[in-house]
């Protein structure tokens, strides 16, 4: 597929309702609680980000991974999305998954457009509430 029939292809699927967080632990296998559950917690996750990137390369569609840091913390050296958590000045997690985007990759966003947003994921050992954006460049 070329990045164009991507672009429509995920246009048209991005309009179409999400499975939620049930259908991700569903497809994952991954035990976590329900998200009602997770935002019940005391104190609340905390609301972070991420930018799924697709771009081309020799004219096919790639996607953009990073490879953290080795850190103190619980992401270390974990292949992830760029993207982080949410920061009392952005408007919104649309505006912290580009922040975060750019402030990991050093990249600009001005030429990246966002095709939409996936459905929130509780991440329990950084006790994250993740919501994925996708975007094409």
């Amino acid at each position: 597929m070329t990045i164009e029939e991507v672009t429509r292809h995920l246009r048209a699927e991005l309009g179409k309702p999400l499975p939620g967080h049930d259908g991700f632990l569903e497809l994952s296998g991954y035990k976590r609680p329900d998200l009602d559950a997770a935002r019940r917690q005391d104190p609340p996750p905390r609301e972070s980000a991420v930018l799924a990137l697709i771009y081309p390369k020799d004219d096919l569609p790639h996607i953009l991974l990073m490879l953290r840091p080795t850190y103190e913390g619980v992401h270390s050296g974990q292949v992830a999305f760029p993207g982080g958590r949410r920061e009392p000045d952005d408007a919104s997690l649309h505006a912290t998954a580009l922040r975060e985007f750019t402030e990991e990759t050093g990249a600009s966003v001005a030429n990246i457009e966002v095709l939409g947003v996936l459905s929130p994921v509780y991440i329990p050992p950084s006790r994250s509430l993740v919501t994925p954006y996708i975007g094409v460049t």
